[in-house]
């Protein structure tokens, strides 16, 4: 993330990749299914933004993996990250540095107390680790006390959004931090309660059992956000395709009767990845059309009907129409006019 992030700024804000990976994994549908519906500022600071009817939220990217190494001030953590290879560290940090060490907070600020971002790094409780962090937020869900309760309750319309923590770690794809038998916090390192144990590492082989467990969950969570990418932009084939139709429960346009037209509209669907899926196909394999003056891709997978998006655009994408073949509406479109 540091590799379009120059003169030392934050890759939260500054880079224009996580920017973009953040955009890719978030906007897809809440576990209440509504859609977590994403736009962002387009110049650094870049921002996301979430709004529904009732509410609306800044959002910023925030590092989830910390290896400590360039905490000068804690002379303690220092000197223990100094007794490891210069060339481990590095490992350890570029792999904190890719998108399985990242997730998005509420970025306002709230009655002028410290956001999400800022507390978990500032209080002494937590330490900047977000396996603590995480059991605050599990703690909240049942409503039991924690170092951080305060602070999410007062982002608790953001929390609420995913139901409970089970829609909350699966939302984020943090399944690899939690036992998901009893949704209990895999923490980093051995855990009794908050203040009985100092969170940063208090000797080398802390830190080094802190490195490993930190390192097997990023590369598990790489590995789970390459899935979860390689689903939504997955291209089907025909049949593929018609069997995802199958599934969808489709409206009939009644507003337009000289058109005859069904829909179906992306938050009320079974499957926002098969949406996606579908989509992307349309936009791979779709023909160029015109209709009264508009142009649109349309799909011909061979079950009897055409399928055709409103725009090319995933992240404002939120209807699929089709028609039957036999009732073709649309002209081809000519190839400079593409």
């Amino acid at each position: 993330m540091f590799s379009d992030t120059h003169g030392n700024k934050d890759p939260d804000t500054h880079s224009r990749t996580l920017r973009d990976y953040h955009l890719l994994l978030w906007d897809k549908l809440l576990p209440n299914g509504k859609r977590f519906s994403l736009t962002s500022t387009q110049k650094a600071p870049y921002y996301l933004t979430y709004r529904s009817v009732v509410e609306e939220f800044v959002l910023s990217s925030d590092s989830i993996v910390h290896t400590y190494s360039r905490r000068r001030k804690d002379a303690s953590i220092s000197n223990i990250v100094k007794q490891v290879d210069p060339m481990r560290i590095m490992d350890f940090y570029a792999l904190a540095s890719t998108i399985g060490g990242y997730i998005i907070f509420p970025a306002n600020q709230i009655d002028r107390k410290p956001t999400i971002n800022c507390i978990r790094a500032m209080h002494p409780k937590i330490g900047d680790r977000f396996d603590f962090a995480l059991e605050c937020i599990r703690r909240w869900y049942i409503g039991i006390e924690s170092p951080l309760s305060a602070h999410l309750d007062r982002y608790g319309s953001f929390f609420r959004l995913f139901l409970d923590f089970q829609g909350y770690y699966r939302f984020f794809l943090l399944d690899d931090l939690v036992d998901t038998d009893t949704e209990c916090i895999r923490f980093w390192l051995p855990f009794s309660d908050f203040g009985k144990i100092r969170p940063i590492p208090d000797c080398l082989d802390e830190y080094l059992e802190y490195m490993k467990n930190i390192t097997e969950f990023t590369k598990a969570r790489n590995a789970r956000i390459t899935t979860f990418t390689e689903q939504i932009n997955r291209i089907l084939t025909s049949d593929e395709f018609s069997t995802a139709a199958a599934i969808f429960e489709w409206t009939f346009a009644k507003t337009m009767p000289q058109c005859p037209h069904e829909y179906i509209v992306r938050g009320k669907t079974a499957d926002d990845n098969t949406y996606i899926a579908m989509f992307r196909t349309i936009e791979a394999h779709g023909v160029w059309g015109i209709w009264k003056n508009t142009r649109h891709q349309y799909l011909h997978p061979g079950d009897g009907h055409y399928y055709w998006k409103m725009t090319d655009d995933i992240s404002e994408s939120i209807i699929i129409n089709r028609a039957t073949e036999a009732n073709q509406q649309y002209l081809p479109m000519p190839d400079d006019m593409r």
